[in-house]
């Protein structure tokens, strides 16, 4: 079994795939290696590249997208890379300048890591990859303490990820976000990820695991609803959506950090279900901002009581 060491390239990249599987070289599986056509769907293309080997694909572990070409849009979970690559473990597309498209690779449940480009991925595309741990930045050398973290700091957009992303993928434990302002996360793009405990900017890894949403320029519904993370640092005039926090029965602690003096806007539910505990912070009188008062969004404890508590600090 190679030591971490030997999985890294002349280059001083780390060969993510056989650092996790603990293979060698020669017994790493099969890879398919996929170029798209304009338009195309990643399942059709996977279907075009396989041709009359479309027994062989039970055997494939590995995939590696090359080209520029955009794949179109999937319409549903069937245009997914996971309708002929059932064992896919493993995808490399550091070699790949184009667009995924929506439904990429949802519902790949036996995919554990991807070793990314520089593109943001679109709606739906890793929904449902519940052993999904890992995506890691090009270029950058990984160690044993960084391999669990979805890595998207490398991406070249503001607009991150799209609409239910990485929905269900429950085995996601850290995201790391670019250290970029106005960054967009689509709505519910974290939902159901229920061992997520933290989302902070590259190189500002909070101790205390304080998720930071102070980067994004709105913070969409449902976009972490049913995680496990304990904290949150916000601006008080970043918009919280619906249902944004909902049942993260984890949440005890949300930092309100003052931006300007706009009155800051929670949507319905956004609080709802979070831990009996959970204290709102402000630097600033909460009384002088009814918003906190009068949604029906905001915390409560096990008699459906209304228990906001704030406290100022520096």
């Amino acid at each position: 079994e190679p030591s971490l060491g030997s999985c890294i390239s002349s280059g001083g990249i780390l060969n993510v795939y056989r650092a996790i599987t603990e293979t060698s070289e020669e017994d790493e599986g099969t890879m398919l290696i996929v170029s798209p056509s304009r338009g195309e769907t990643i399942n059709a293309a996977i279907t075009r590249t396989l041709g009359s080997k479309l027994e062989t694909a039970d055997n494939i572990t590995k995939m590696r997208v090359m080209g520029w070409h955009n794949f179109g849009d999937g319409l549903t979970a069937t245009d997914s890379a996971n309708y002929r690559l059932k064992n896919l473990q493993y995808v490399d597309l550091s070699h790949y300048g184009g667009n995924l498209g929506k439904y990429a690779f949802s519902n790949c449940s036996n995919l554990t890591d991807v070793e990314a480009g520089y593109n943001s991925f679109d709606n739906r595309c890793f929904y449902g990859c519940k052993n999904l741990k890992g995506i890691h930045s090009i270029g950058i050398l990984q160690t044993d303490a960084t391999m669990n973290i979805i890595d998207l700091s490398g991406i070249n957009s503001n607009n991150l990820v799209g609409d239910y992303c990485f929905t269900n993928c429950e085995s996601i434990q850290k995201v790391c976000l670019p250290d970029v302002n106005n960054i967009v996360l689509g709505t519910a793009a974290f939902q159901g990820c229920k061992k997520l405990g933290i989302i902070y900017t590259y190189n500002k890894e909070d101790k205390e695991k304080i998720s930071d949403f102070t980067n994004l320029s709105v913070v969409n519904s449902s976009l972490i609803q049913n995680t496990a993370i304990s904290a949150i640092q916000l601006l008080n005039d970043i918009e919280v959506k619906s249902a944004a926090f909902m049942n993260c029965s984890n949440l005890e602690n949300v930092y309100y950090e003052r931006s300007s003096g706009n009155i800051p806007i929670i949507g319905i539910n956004a609080f709802k279900g979070v831990s009996p505990k959970c204290t709102i912070y402000v630097n600033y009188p909460i009384m002088n901002y009814p918003s906190f008062m009068l949604s029906d969004s905001l915390l409560y404890d096990d008699k459906n009581r209304v228990c906001v508590t704030a406290y100022p600090f520096e």
